[in-house]
């Protein structure tokens, strides 16, 4: 009778010890959560983050709160997000950039939100290996039913050249109903992510068009994004040319200049062992844009057009 009333009371306590464990589990985030409650809903951290756990630690509770829908006052969406901003652009940490993605991701699953635009542009700051394949799902999932911001959406998922999100890219394509620029972008991020179709589509558009600083500055900038050395060839055989048909960077000057000196400042952060270095101004590291273009051609000849691009 007692060895069997011993049993149950056994039984109860080893059945009992993993809602314990949950049950402290979250005691222990609902506490550190409050710890970091006013730098969430105002947006300002009054002390310094101690170390990469706090890092983790309060953008876990960021995620919790914007993946709730009943937090939906727009004000505190804001202070919130640029909170995660400035975690994320601070630390180096995978984990921090994991977990970053995992917030701008669940503003996309917030329907309706006045925040998709920014959480799209910040997503596309983070390479692949930031994503998870939960983050890719909901991702391809997103791309499948959006009307709207398309542009930006395909160009962050083009960058992570994944199948999935590929699939549902090109099937965005069939729909009629879409702008110019979206078409355009939907192609730049096939074109990034290797589809030959839309590598062929750039370049005959590209090559109909005449050279001036409208293509350079809009035209050009969007092939740089695909990274495919066919797009780039284009690209490079300009800075080749001795017509003055780009209107000068500097705007009290009325006087027209060589593209390749534009050109330049484009393809520079992504032509390996290329010898001009960019500032991160965008402005190249020379003393001589007239030298630096010179020496740009002779490295390009003498290397016969065979670079490779960074793809990064």
């Amino acid at each position: 009778m007692i060895t069997g009333f011993i049993k149950k009371v056994f039984i109860t306590i080893l059945l009992s010890i993993p809602f314990f464990f949950v049950s402290y589990s979250q005691s222990i985030r609902k506490e550190k959560c409050e710890k970091f409650s006013e730098a969430i809903s105002t947006g300002i951290l009054k002390k310094k983050l101690k170390n990469h756990d706090d890092s983790i630690a309060i953008l876990r509770c960021l995620y919790l709160k914007l993946s709730d829908t009943l937090y939906n006052n727009p004000s505190n969406i804001e202070n919130a997000l640029n909170l995660v901003n400035r975690i994320v652009r601070k630390e180096s940490s995978l984990a921090v950039k994991q977990s970053g993605v995992d917030i701008y991701i669940s503003i996309l699953m917030r329907n309706p939100s006045n925040h998709t635009y920014n959480a799209i542009l910040q997503l596309q700051k983070f390479d692949k290996n930031c994503y998870d394949s939960v983050d890719i799902r909901l991702l391809a999932n997103y791309i499948e039913n959006v009307k709207s911001s398309i542009k930006e959406l395909v160009l962050a998922a083009g960058a992570l050249n994944d199948s999935l999100l590929k699939n549902k890219i090109k099937g965005k394509l069939s729909d009629e109903t879409l702008k110019k620029s979206d078409k355009w972008a939907i192609h730049l991020a096939l074109a990034r992510m290797g589809e030959q179709e839309s590598i062929e589509y750039l370049k005959e558009r590209v090559n109909s068009l005449q050279l001036n600083s409208n293509v350079v500055d809009y035209i050009y900038k969007d092939l740089i994004y695909t990274r495919q050395k066919v797009l780039y060839d284009i690209i490079v055989e300009k800075i080749f040319s001795d017509e003055k048909l780009c209107e000068s960077s500097n705007p009290d000057s009325e006087v027209s200049i060589l593209c390749g000196y534009r050109i330049l400042e484009l393809i520079a952060p992504y032509i390996d062992g290329f010898p001009i270095k960019a500032l991160p101004s965008g402005d190249l590291n020379v003393e001589s844009y007239e030298n630096a273009l010179i020496t740009a051609r002779e490295w390009f000849l003498n290397n016969q057009m065979n670079y490779q691009i960074i793809k990064n």
